[in-house]
């Protein structure tokens, strides 16, 4: 399982994924989770960072996102960051 903290809530939620899902699968849950906007995933305006066990945070290239999880080195317990950003329309 990952945890993530939405911005909008205190406490993580936990996805279960295995290891052997692809990066892109896993973006895809991620992003219904958190209830992400489909005109923002639509546009691809969402990056996805790992937080790293000294906890430096390292972003995760979505140039390789054919890759399973065991490969970008995430397990159970791995914490993750998703930044959105919505567009504002004046």
């Amino acid at each position: 399982s990952v945890s993530l903290t939405p911005s909008c809530h205190n406490t993580p939620t936990t996805v279960r994924v295995l290891p052997t899902m692809a990066m892109r699968t896993f973006r895809l849950k991620l992003l219904k989770a958190l209830k992400v906007a489909a005109d923002v995933t639509r546009r691809g305006d969402v990056d996805v960072y790992l937080v790293m066990d000294d906890d430096r945070i390292t972003k995760l290239d979505m140039i390789q996102e054919t890759r399973d999880l065991a490969w970008w080195g995430i397990q159970n317990g791995s914490q993750v960051v998703v930044l959105a950003q919505e567009s504002h329309h004046d």
